[in-house]
């Protein structure tokens, strides 16, 4: 059981749909829950070895810096880190075109993340964070030539 969308964009279990989600909103200047405080060295951890979250941010939603990156209400990226990882979704044709762009311009922040945090799990097993990218980009791509959203299932 897990999450496949179609096109061959991802095939994973939902939580690593909420890490790739994770990565996105950090290669934009955001945060996406769990929101875990990190630095240039990864994530902070208390003197136990715990990772620290940023108990300021609401866990039910994410943020971003607009002086990072100028994001606009009719984003890909919008679309992307608002989709509930879930198996009745979906990403229409108009916008999985928009989202391809985006994500093929964030590709070396998304490089700079996997070089702090690493990948682990089924983005591990898929080639890290920039080839799961690479994937949900060209899942975009297929999904713009056939006429059809991106669906989730």
């Amino acid at each position: 059981m897990g999450l496949d969308i179609a096109f061959d964009a991802f095939h994973g279990a939902y939580t690593a749909f909420d890490r790739f989600k994770k990565c996105i909103a950090w290669a934009i200047g955001g945060s996406y829950p769990p929101h875990l405080i990190e630095n240039e060295n990864g994530y902070v951890r208390n003197e136990y070895g715990m990772v620290k979250y940023n108990t300021k941010l609401d866990e039910d939603i994410w943020y971003f810096n607009n002086e990072v990156y100028d994001l606009k209400s009719d984003s890909g990226i919008v679309v992307l880190l608002s989709c509930a990882s879930s198996s009745n979704g979906e990403i229409n044709c108009s916008m999985c075109d928009k989202l391809a762009v985006e994500l093929e311009g964030l590709l070396p922040k998304i490089q700079e993340y996997e070089n702090i945090f690493g990948s682990s799990g089924h983005l591990k097993r898929d080639g890290g964070y920039v080839e799961v990218t690479k994937r949900f980009i060209d899942g975009c791509k297929e999904a713009v030539k056939a006429g059809k959203s991106l669906e989730f299932r």
